[in-house]
């Protein structure tokens, strides 16, 4: 390739990268928000928290479900078809026919044991609802691996944008009239099916979709995948099942769920930035495996970046807790922004944690990463089944951080031991000053309205930032060299 040709070709393929992740932290951003206002409506309406807590308990049920049926087709899927761009079609349609076989066997289990739980007739229909609610978000994500690796995500995002927005205009209409259960769940089942439709038909224009059985190479990719799959599924489900732990040990179960769920909803929102993250960082990880000095650059910049965003999120969300938990509900602000606020402090150890976990799994250590997450399962299990039922939401919510705290520190060694990339924390000191300046001013200025108080926040943390060089201009762009110089070799050069 002439030297004029290659230039431009990496230009282009620099402001794909940055424009596809500019795009998708966009779209996750205004996601959040719709979200949120559908939250808002719900716990506005006759159903109140009480009943946003039934909805809570059949979502974290659904959820726990939901990685089981991956059995980590998703990452591996992911890999193949960024290893092998020629077999796109025959590898999706083979993991799409498995992935679906799969979901109905496994909601189908998951129906069967919810009827046998002592929950209401409506919650027991709202499941059923619900599961053809995560059947077809199982598919979407799915689909989105062939999105991701041709930077092509905004058909994505503009799909789960017409999800939200669909799903808030018709919630706007029927709250009023105090819908049931299964009706609420219905309409998001409604916005769900929608997302599906356009990330498929866009999809239907890539690929030639059709179902293909077949028997061996399934066998193949599940002998893989089931060991991602079990390292990856028990932090996540960890998580879902300490909501089904208030639900059975609080006195007001469903009022105790709600205000976990409630206080907790920015957290949800807050782990797709590792998610966006761990997306690019995972494939570069992957395709790296003979060049240590290459991964430690990667790993530690991906650190960096987790530290800049969730240090500076979690001091400022401890600041204004009780002005954000008013804008999901008007009902027990306060009890909400406790949980918020150990939520928050969970968030520093989940993002590491998902960095850490898919750091093994990308390098080959899937059995360590296996280790890391058992151990970090088991940890909140048994500080759940001892703080629950004696401080019930705020117990869970100890529960959370303890066990996240537990599954960093193991999964650091972990890390540590097999592959020497050790965390540089020289940076550590320049965000921490950067966030509780920050922080100062938002205490300072805490009876302003929360639409004023979070831009303070975010040009008072940025200037900060820049004076004190925990990030630079120069840094800003060698991550994004980064990324486009290992675009650049996986295209050339493809994992055979």
């Amino acid at each position: 390739m002439c030297g004029l040709c290659k230039q431009l070709f990496v230009g282009t393929l620099r402001r794909k990268v940055a424009g596809n992740a500019v795009v998708q932290l966009i779209g996750r951003l205004t996601s959040l928000f719709l979200s949120l206002l559908i939250v808002r409506l719900i716990t506005t309406s006759p159903l109140g928290v009480a009943g946003y807590g039934d909805y809570s308990i059949v979502l974290a049920f659904l959820i726990l479900f939901y990685p089981i049926a991956d059995l980590g087709v998703y990452l591996t899927t992911t890999l193949d078809i960024s290893a092998s761009r020629a077999d796109t079609e025959r590898t999706f349609n083979r993991a799409f026919t498995l992935r679906v076989l799969t979901l109905l066997g496994v909601y189908t289990v998951a129906l069967v044991l919810f009827a046998v739980l002592p929950y209401t007739h409506e919650m027991k229909v709202a499941v059923a609802i619900g599961a053809v609610n995560f059947m077809a978000l199982s598919l979407v994500q799915l689909a989105t691996g062939v999105f991701q690796r041709d930077l092509s995500i905004g058909i994505v995002v503009i799909a789960d944008l017409a999800d939200k927005v669909l799903s808030l205009v018709i919630l706007s209409l029927l709250l009023p009239t105090n819908p049931t259960l299964p009706l609420l769940m219905t309409v998001i089942t409604v916005g769900t099916l929608t997302n599906f439709f356009m990330v498929y038909g866009a999809l239907a224009r890539r690929l030639r979709l059709r179902w293909v059985v077949d028997w061996l190479f399934w066998r193949g990719m599940l002998s893989r995948a089931i060991i991602i799959a079990a390292a990856t599924i028990l932090g996540p489900a960890f998580f879902r099942l300490n909501t089904l732990l208030v639900s059975f040990f609080s006195r007001d179960g469903a009022h105790a769920v709600g205000i976990l769920t409630l206080g907790q909803k920015y957290l949800e929102g807050l782990i797709m930035i590792p998610a966006i993250l761990v997306g690019f960082i995972f494939p570069i990880l992957a395709a790296l495996t003979r060049e240590p000095a290459r991964q430690r650059e990667v790993f530690q910049t991906a650190l960096h970046l987790l530290m800049l965003a969730v240090i500076p999120i979690a001091v400022g969300s401890t600041f204004i807790a009780e002005a954000l938990a008013s804008l999901i509900t008007p009902q027990a602000t306060s009890e909400v922004a406790v949980v918020l606020r150990i939520a928050v402090a969970s968030a520093i150890f989940i993002f590491a944690n998902d960095l850490v976990g898919h750091s093994l799994i990308a390098l080959g250590y899937y059995r360590k990463a296996l280790v890391r997450s058992t151990i970090l399962f088991l940890t909140g299990v048994t500080l759940a089944l001892f703080l629950i039922p004696r401080w019930s939401y705020v117990g869970a919510s100890v529960a959370l951080l303890g066990a996240e705290i537990v599954g960093t520190i193991v999964g650091l060694w972990l890390l540590w031991k097999s592959t020497e990339l050790a965390p540089d924390m020289a940076r550590l000191g320049k965000v921490l000053l950067s966030a509780g300046t920050m922080g100062v001013v938002l205490y300072i200025a805490r009876e302003l309205p929360w639409y004023l108080l979070l831009p303070m926040g975010a040009v008072t943390y940025g200037v900060s930032a820049l004076a004190t060089r925990a990030i630079t201009w120069e840094f800003i762009q060698e991550t994004v060299w980064m990324r486009v110089h290992a675009e650049e070799e996986h295209i050339h050069h493809p994992v055979s």
